[in-house]
């Protein structure tokens, strides 16, 4: 789900109280800022399907597109989605535990057509 939408930064004072800002580090510090939403948005994602969890096949895959998904990140080398000397599975086992409810039920709802097909 997501909370905020990046914008661009407004001209007035007043009205940057309602928004948050980046740190002053970020490219987009002086131009863009962050508002929240009223109602969050659930994006769609489109091109190919979320991987299995439950098949050894998938299993990587599944943790590759989890981190990508929930977990924050950045190109640059201070936050990247895992640590160098980390797999991707582990990685994924390290992060699940902080994830919100929210998230793991969206990741828990990811597997369901997969269930629903293989109980026909």
């Amino acid at each position: 789900m997501r909370n905020y939408v990046k914008e661009k930064k407004p001209s007035s004072k007043t009205q940057r109280k309602t928004y948050l800002t980046f740190k002053p580090g970020h490219p987009e510090y002086t131009t863009h800022c962050l508002k929240e939403l009223d109602s969050p948005i659930i994006p769609v994602l489109m091109g190919y399907r979320v991987p299995r969890n439950d098949t050894d096949e998938d299993r990587l895959k599944h943790a590759v597109v989890m981190l990508v998904l929930f977990q924050p990140w950045t190109n640059d080398k201070s936050s990247p989605v895992k640590a160098a000397e980390l797999g991707w599975e582990d990685a994924f086992n390290i992060f699940k535990p902080t994830m919100s409810l929210d998230h793991l039920r969206v990741c828990l709802n990811m597997q369901l057509p997969f269930q629903t097909r293989d109980a026909k």
